[in-house]
């Protein structure tokens, strides 16, 4: 037997830039994680929010320890944002 599942749900399970993901209980004040990046093993480099939503911490996580996390939003403008780096005067 096998039962078609259709392509929607299967690619809702996967975590993508932009997903907000309720952080663990630890003793910092990191309430949320937000993925920004994807790695090339297939894991995530995190910005750490807390409630108020200001960064508070970064980290990095293989999949299967995001994907245990709840998800609990998604910040669609996070993957198309371009941060734009002003230089320094050198003396």
């Amino acid at each position: 037997m096998k039962i078609a599942i259709p392509e929607n749900v299967t690619n809702s399970l996967r975590f993508k830039v932009g997903d907000l993901y309720a952080a663990g209980g630890n003793s910092s004040n990191t309430a949320f994680w937000l993925v920004v990046a994807i790695t090339e093993r297939g894991g995530a480099h995190l910005l750490g929010l807390n409630e108020a939503g200001e960064i508070v911490s970064t980290a990095s996580y293989n999949a299967h320890a995001i994907e245990s996390r709840r998800k609990v939003g998604h910040c669609p403008q996070v993957a198309s944002m371009t941060l734009h780096v002003e230089s320094e005067v050198l003396a």
